[in-house]
């Protein structure tokens, strides 16, 4: 079986862009920002995202027409590569000619690979300027803790969060609802609680029944959030990699997990059916849960004549409240960076739009349209945000209710740390933390297959020492 699981393995290189063929040497970048931008001097910047040509393309090209409004001798070329694995295959193939591009969306693990070849620029000094900088309106301390936190885990402020999206779990509240269970949209359930109380009534063959409870949406993040949720820690920004470091826990988590998987508390969506994300499976009704991203509620969502209402709970958790113990969500979402093959005035336009991209307008209007979360806490009080909360569309209300969902679990979101390969240096670590990601996920789906814990810890110890 694991041949089988391990022949979908996509070999995954590190970029390590600084050390490839034809790549510049690594330079000192100087930062010299202009008092302003010159008016009689027209500034081109192309603009790379990972979207489609949909409602998140459309939401970023609204605000880049707002912003030609306060500055029109800037044009801002936006181009949509359709997801984020060939966004960062085109964004190297620049970066090793030398033409990075000027505003680049994107994750940690990309930026981190980026500025190993010095490609994009700190943003410190752009957030501290008197006059350009985050403060009054823009206000840095603005932005949500944990998506700020997120682009301040290097050396620099290399990018600044424009969307976001967390970890919740959809449900199928008609069937609950058969059985006298109700949950809160804010409500912590916990893996105990799951497994020992709802399983056993929810789970089998009969009436308001479903044969699965949840489906794993996403083996990474499941895998993340397990390590922190059972207090073992996932990696760290020198590449350790803590669940490899602790056997003993790491193998006990395992156990507690193929206690759950035996119940059909959890399936591995990925390992069960080869299926890469479970929304087909819960409208079909094979699981009475799923544990999904916030802004693919849409996706669960049946409809039909065997269509069920939906409800939405925060990500399962392992404690009650964090005075029990650690709590752990995955929030993710692209972020936006300036690319260093620019000179001074292509920076500071650049800069400028970033900063009018991430204000509370802005940044509640590109939600709103892509079904993400706003990265400012001033967002929720807008009146674009405000009217979509409040709204009564019948078509909104799923995501209205999911959002809600994602915001009550705030406290607890997490993020994985992101580093590069550093293969020559033995004090740090062999491989991407892009590489130990999908490796977790694969080290998932093997542990639903073997149900051995020392099995798949040999197997990913093998694959990460």
């Amino acid at each position: 079986m694991r041949k089988a699981l391990l022949l979908v393995m996509v070999t995954v290189t590190a970029i390590a862009l600084a050390a490839c063929g034809g790549a510049r040497e690594r330079r000192v970048i100087d930062i010299n920002i202009p008092d302003e931008l010159p008016v009689d001097m027209p500034i081109t910047l192309n603009l790379y995202t990972g979207f489609g040509e949909g409602a998140n393309a459309q939401a970023t090209q609204d605000i880049i027409d707002s912003f030609n409004e306060m500055y029109p001798m800037v044009n801002i070329i936006l181009n949509n590569e359709g997801n984020y694995d060939n966004l960062r295959d085109i964004v190297t193939n620049f970066i090793r000619r030398g033409t990075a591009p000027a505003l680049i969306m994107g994750y940690p693990d990309h930026y981190a690979e980026y500025a190993s070849a010095d490609a994009i620029i700190p943003l410190d000094e752009y957030i501290a300027h008197p006059v350009h900088g985050m403060h009054d309106d823009y206000d840095i301390d603005d932005f949500v803790s944990a998506f700020l936190a997120e682009n301040q885990q290097f050396e620099y402020t290399y990018s600044l969060p424009i969307m976001k999206s967390t970890q919740l779990v959809a449900y199928n509240k008609t069937l609950f609802d058969a059985h006298g269970i109700t949950f809160e949209y804010d409500e912590v359930v916990t893996w105990d609680r799951l497994h020992n109380e709802i399983a056993p009534i929810v789970v089998g063959n009969g009436a308001n029944q479903c044969a699965n409870l949840l489906l794993i949406g996403s083996s990474a993040n499941a895998f993340i959030n397990f390590t922190h949720q059972w207090g073992i820690g996932y990696t760290n920004q020198q590449g350790r990699i803590h669940f490899i470091e602790d056997r003993a826990a790491t193998t006990a988590m395992f156990a507690d997990l193929i206690e759950m998987f035996e119940a059909r508390t959890i399936v591995s969506t990925r390992a069960e059916w080869n299926d890469q994300y479970g929304s087909t499976r819960f409208r079909n009704g094979d699981a009475c849960m799923i544990d999904s991203s916030s802004a693919g509620v849409q996706y669960n969502i049946p409809s039909g004549a065997n269509a069920f209402e939906v409800g939405f709970i925060p990500a399962i958790q392992k404690h009650a409240t964090p005075e029990e113990g650690p709590m752990s969500v995955v929030q993710q979402g692209p972020n936006i960076a300036i690319g260093a093959d620019t000179n001074d005035y292509e920076r500071l336009a650049a800069w400028l739009f970033i900063r009018h991209a991430t204000n509370a307008e802005n940044s509640a209007h590109i939600a709103v349209a892509a079904q993400y979360l706003p990265v400012r806490y001033s967002s929720y009080d807008t009146d674009i945000w405000q009217d979509f909360i409040t709204s009564t569309d019948p078509d909104e209300q799923y995501f209205i209710q999911g959002t809600k969902t994602a915001m009550a679990q705030e406290a607890w979101y997490n993020y994985d740390d992101a580093f590069i390969a550093h293969p020559r240096d033995p004090d740090l670590g062999n491989h991407s933390s892009s590489r130990v990601r999908r490796i977790s996920g694969l080290g998932f789906e093997d542990l639903w297959l073997t149900r051995d814990p020392d099995d798949t810890f040999d197997w990913l110890e093998s694959e990460l020492d």
